[in-house]
């Protein structure tokens, strides 16, 4: 197991004990083996006072930061302590605590797995890719002139030049949205830009 420190003046003691991927805080067990690897349990779903962080699994290892309570006079490794990891037995910045007397509150079903952060991210960057891809091509032609030429189109204003290079202009914006799975951008075709600056 992982652990960082937050330091914080505080009196009320603390004593630590691990034991695989249990810690005991003060005679209190938490058990986080149900945590697969590459998966998060959000800070809230821990009843456990002196938990500062999400506790994650990353290559097998169980990572969290506690709270490590000092006194006003407290050395400089109390009050910037390094990181330790411990795989059994006491901690040794804190005194060692009694095996587990209660058993910590854990709410599993907060867990976040790999799947769930490939899944957001999937999402959020197919979000970022629609936002660029509107904004690329409301660069070249925005949604007045796309509306000004449909129209100019259906009322057969345009001539037959223009009208293949309305079309093309089409056949882009469709490309366009069709690359947002990939964000690899068609290139703009040629006198597009120029019609739409006329409308």
């Amino acid at each position: 197991m992982h652990i960082t420190f937050s330091p914080m003046r505080m009196d009320d003691p603390i004593a630590l004990l691990v034991n695989g991927d249990t810690l005991v805080v003060n005679e209190i067990g938490y058990d986080f083996s149900d945590i697969p690897d590459g998966a998060t349990l959000p800070r809230e779903a821990v009843d456990c006072p002196w938990l500062a962080s999400d506790v994650e699994r990353i290559d097998g290892e169980i990572r969290l930061t506690l709270i490590l309570p000092h006194g006003p006079g407290a050395e400089e490794g109390d009050r910037h302590p390094q990181p330790v990891t411990v795989t059994a037995g006491a901690v040794g910045l804190v005194p060692l605590a009694d095996p587990a007397a209660f058993n910590g509150a854990i709410d599993l079903t907060q867990l976040i797995t790999a799947e769930d952060k490939t899944a957001e991210a999937e999402v959020a960057l197919l979000a970022s890719r629609k936002a660029e891809c509107r904004a690329r091509i409301f660069a070249v032609v925005d949604q007045t002139a796309q509306m000004n030429l449909a129209a100019a189109a259906a009322a057969g204003v345009l001539d037959a030049g223009s009208m293949a290079v309305y079309r093309s202009g089409l056949a882009w914006i469709h490309a366009m949205r069709a690359a947002q799975a990939d964000g690899n951008w068609p290139a703009v075709p040629a006198g597009v830009a120029e019609l739409a600056e006329q409308f």
